[in-house]
């Protein structure tokens, strides 16, 4: 789960439960990248990370991609 959409401070990004285990996923990484494909932000995690919150004050307006 990714919000809120859109954003104007910051995203809280949420790692889903795992189907079969019942158990939340873990969020190792994540990159965001812009429209044309520049990685703008990246930042890593410690194992059991299952909710982060990211700052995304320093970014432009616009449409980006998120990679978990």
């Amino acid at each position: 789960m990714i919000a809120p959409n859109p954003a104007t401070n910051a995203i809280t990004i949420a790692a889903k439960e795992k189907e079969k285990a019942k158990q939340i996923g873990d969020i190792s990484e994540i990159k965001i990248y812009d429209n044309i494909g520049n990685l703008k932000k990246q930042s890593k995690y410690a194992l059991g990370t299952n909710q982060v919150e990211i700052n995304v004050t320093d970014l432009k307006p616009g449409i980006y991609y998120i990679e978990i």
